[in-house]
């Protein structure tokens, strides 16, 4: 029959290594009482009737040979149904503890990422707006300007280098630059004066 169809996959079930041991008791237990000793009676009684013969039990012997049957696949029900529960429960505690180790990580993940945020802003960003300000005001004429950075040992420091040697270079060509137009001023002068002292000599 078709119920007898179905049991057999739960009989095959309860050979899997997975069962509970408490599940596979009560399989059993169902398959003696109900498909070995009450489902032969029950089908030979109903044959009779079919046949219009008289049945020989009693209503308290049928209750007593129903009503162990029907506990029994009661019981495999009820445990079916609770470890079904007790699974679900498990995966609903594993669900939670990867949503929270999801979470945890997020959480993690974000907190680098802030950190290196503020990390390339301090030592990167930061020293450039810095160096670029310096740079301009190099470049405007501001020779006097202290250069940062010179000790670092990444780009920021190799160009901070760079620019005090231009610095450096603008300053000694300032330097000629006044030296020279002191002498040529000293020679205006020196030709002034003799210039002068002839004429005097020549009044004279």
């Amino acid at each position: 029959s078709s119920d007898l169809a179905m049991w057999q996959f739960v009989r095959n079930d309860a050979q899997l290594a997975g069962t509970p041991p408490s599940l596979k008791d009560a399989i059993k237990t169902a398959d003696r009482l109900y498909f070995m000793k009450f489902m032969p009676i029950r089908n030979a009684l109903i044959e009779d009737l079919s046949a219009d013969l008289q049945v020989h039990i009693t209503a308290p012997e049928w209750l007593k040979l129903v009503l162990p049957s029907q506990d029994s696949m009661y019981q495999v029900a009820k445990m079916a149904f609770d470890q079904a529960g007790t699974h679900a429960t498990a995966q609903l505690k594993d669900a939670q503890r990867n949503f929270y180790v999801a979470i945890l990580f997020v959480m993690l993940f974000s907190s680098v990422g802030l950190l290196a945020s503020l990390y390339i802003f301090k030592s990167v960003v930061q020293p450039i707006i810095k160096f670029t300000d310096t740079m301009r005001l190099v470049a405007a004429g501001d020779l006097a300007r202290e250069i940062p950075f010179e000790r670092r040992v990444d780009e920021i420091g190799l160009l901070a280098r760079a620019l005090r040697i231009f610095r450096d270079n603008a300053i000694e060509k300032s330097q000629l630059r006044i030296a020279k137009e002191s002498a040529e001023a000293a020679n205006s002068a020196k030709s002034d004066f003799l210039s002068n002292m002839s004429h005097e000599l020549r009044s004279n």
